[in-house]
């Protein structure tokens, strides 16, 4: 409320943005209210939260976890508590005359562990659930995060390869700045992705699913990315594999969150037999009647090492062969065709088709499909003719077909495959005769 000489005063703002005020004197109202105006004591102020401020931020313990205790191999946690400097929550407030200030779940918070041995872990807030909702859909899909897009991925892609993937978008100083695990759901895969690195391209441009480079969108548009954080509140989980005593700290891009680490302390988790060893001379031999003994060190679970490999290279397009065939054998002469061992049925100058010449080859054992094309508006095979024969089926670089009578074979076009030329040798142990070779 407002006050004027302890008497309230009345405004309203017009709309051509010009305020009205009340004026009284001697008691008496000498203006009066413009009919736009609907006059009240009180006014309404919508004040919202500022930058965020790491220092001013908070940190508490998430309901059944602890900040100060941990289990070796069971996941724990705590909530960031996004805060500006005046300690207001960052909920993601906005106004009609001022701009949104963060939406509550885009603030980053990077999380360094450091154990006994100077092993230092990381992971962050900046953590993303993938899912998707009909995995029986198969073909390739990519992400998109910090204004770069990922190479293609399949469906049914491993944690570990995306993870590969995703690293390689931004250069990176760290070797796993990413962390991916892939849950399967009620028959649907579901990845659970964490950045550790990149976290301020990641702010402003969160991970998006997208159409694979084909431009084919059947597996993206089965996908949605949502987060955990919101309403200024951060959870951030993690799990450590060696006991003794960790220092936890909570960054801000270099600033430390709350002005404090804190000191957590790990200890031995379930046992496991996996993990665990036996030894001694009881489990290899003894004599009866006599005491054997042998000992067993029992350990907890252990976390099991995943190295990845990501092999690259220029993509080589199959290049289809084509092979020319030029006729000059004379009207009514018939000739075959030979090609890797295989001959054709007979084909007639001035009587064959085309299509007549396509199905002779295509039947050959060692052919799949060819398309034959003949320059002209006939169909028939003349002499003088000039045929070209594409081979779809046979990639790379083929032996030219022979021809029974003298017609003309060349390459046109030379085949080309993404794939090394198939090389076959066999050895003969005989003094004398001779052998067949065939190929198929």
């Amino acid at each position: 409320s407002i006050s004027l000489n302890g008497d309230l005063v009345k405004y309203c703002v017009g709309p051509s943005g010009e305020r009205w005020h009340s004026r009284e004197y001697d008691g008496v109202a000498v203006y009066s209210a413009p009919s736009f105006c609907s006059v009240d004591d009180s006014i309404s102020l919508n004040v919202i939260h500022r930058e965020m401020h790491a220092m001013s931020s908070t940190i508490v313990e998430e309901e059944g976890t602890s900040l100060n205790t941990a289990i070796v191999g069971v996941q724990t946690g705590f909530i960031v508590q996004s805060r500006d400097k005046f300690g207001n929550l960052r909920s993601g407030s906005s106004t009609s005359n001022i701009e949104e200030s963060g939406d509550g779940k885009s603030d980053a918070f990077l999380v360094s562990i450091v154990g006994p041995s100077g092993h230092e872990t990381l992971t962050s807030s900046a953590m993303q659930i993938l899912s998707c909702h009909d995995s029986s859909i198969s073909g390739y899909f990519r992400l998109s995060y910090g204004g770069k897009v990922s190479d293609d991925m399949p469906h049914d892609v491993s944690d570990s390869a995306m993870q590969v993937v995703l690293m390689s978008m931004h250069e990176s100083g760290s070797n796993s700045s990413v962390e991916v695990r892939r849950l399967t759901v009620e028959g649907n895969y579901r990845w659970h992705i964490t950045f550790t690195d990149h976290l301020d391209l990641w702010s402003q441009d969160s991970l998006k699913a997208v159409p694979g480079s084909e431009g084919f969108g059947a597996v993206s548009n089965t996908m949605s990315v949502s987060m955990e954080a919101s309403g200024g509140l951060y959870p951030v989980r993690y799990t450590l594999w060696e006991k003794g005593i960790y220092e936890l700290s909570v960054f801000s891009g270099t600033t430390l969150v709350s002005d404090s680490s804190y000191t957590v302390e790990v200890g031995n988790g379930s046992p496991q037999a996996s993990s665990s060893t036996a030894f001694g001379e009881g489990l290899m031999s003894g004599v009866a009647g006599d005491e054997l003994s042998f000992e067993v060190v029992v350990r907890d679970q252990r976390q099991s090492e995943v190295q990845s490999i990501k092999a690259s290279g220029p993509i080589i397009e199959f290049v289809n062969e084509v092979q020319r065939l030029s006729i000059v054998a004379n009207s009514g002469e018939s000739f075959q065709i030979d090609f890797r061992g295989e001959t054709s049925e007979h084909i007639t100058v001035g009587l064959s088709t085309v299509e007549e010449l396509e199905m002779a080859l295509e039947k050959l054992a060692t052919i799949g499909q060819v398309s034959v094309t003949l320059d002209g508006s006939s169909t028939v095979i003349q002499k003088g003719d000039v045929l070209d024969i594409e081979f779809l089926t046979e990639h790379g670089s083929l032996t030219l077909i022979s021809s029974s009578v003298q017609n003309i074979v060349s390459k046109l076009l030379e085949g080309e495959a993404p794939f090394r030329a198939e090389r076959q040798s066999f050895s003969c142990n005989a003094d004398g005769g001779y052998v067949i070779l065939s190929f198929n």
